[in-house]
């Protein structure tokens, strides 16, 4: 454990990710925030951290980062990286503009979240951002009209041995 409590491992994504799911958790009464996609036969909104696009052929990225030495003479390490996530909405009818309006509600409420938490109890993490890539899609399945919202939350945290 750092001496801050927090616990440290060979990487800050595990723990990043965890925050994410537990802060993001917090801000939507209706919504289901997951670790990974899950999916039921239930119309409804979602929020996936560590999105891996189950409709990919290849393997897919829940998060990718990259460390390099910190400091001279120390072991501590800096570690940069984004997780992906995604906001799904299924509105349970045909209305596509109303479920274009939830998912941007949605996005927005996540972005401001992710600009004012303080991470407080992960000191290690210096910068969370909205990530620096965003795709909207919609679609129709058999639940009605679908918004499926691709983005990624970058960060950078150091990470003391």
């Amino acid at each position: 454990l750092h001496p801050a409590g927090v616990r440290v491992s060979a990487s800050a994504v595990p723990t990043f990710m965890r925050a994410l799911r537990d802060g993001f958790s917090g801000l939507f009464a209706d919504a289901e925030v997951t670790l990974g996609v899950h999916l039921d036969a239930t119309p409804g909104s979602r929020v996936w951290v560590g999105y891996d696009d189950p409709t990919l052929q290849s393997t897919p990225t829940s998060a990718r980062s990259q460390q390099s030495l910190a400091t001279m003479g120390t072991r501590n390490r800096d570690e940069a990286g984004e997780v992906s996530c995604a906001v799904f909405v299924e509105n349970g009818d045909g209305d596509m503009d109303a479920a274009l309006a939830e998912a941007e509600g949605m996005v927005d409420e996540l972005g401001h979240w992710l600009v004012n938490a303080t991470f407080q109890d992960l000191p290690q993490f210096t910068t969370v951002l909205f990530g620096d890539s965003t795709q909207w899609l919609m679609d129709r399945t058999e639940f009605g009209a679908a918004v499926l919202v691709q983005f990624s939350v970058a960060f950078k945290a150091r990470i003391y041995p």
